[in-house]
């Protein structure tokens, strides 16, 4: 998804320490979590300007 430019985020019980190399970029909510933190965190992304290039280019394709 990240090679493709499509937004994700990590939802997890585990440490940061878990996520790969090469996604630190990538915002992790950490479990139990309330779904304000998922929308808000889903908010952040579908208002990100580089998201939004990305997508409206494969629309294009």
């Amino acid at each position: 998804m990240k090679e493709r430019g499509i937004p994700f985020v990590f939802v997890t019980g585990y440490d940061a320490v878990t996520i790969p190399n090469g996604f630190e970029s990538v915002p992790r909510l950490q479990k139990p979590l309330e779904l304000r933190q998922i929308l808000g965190a889903f908010s952040k992304l579908l208002t990100n300007a580089d998201w939004a290039q990305a997508a409206a280019d494969a629309a294009g394709s």
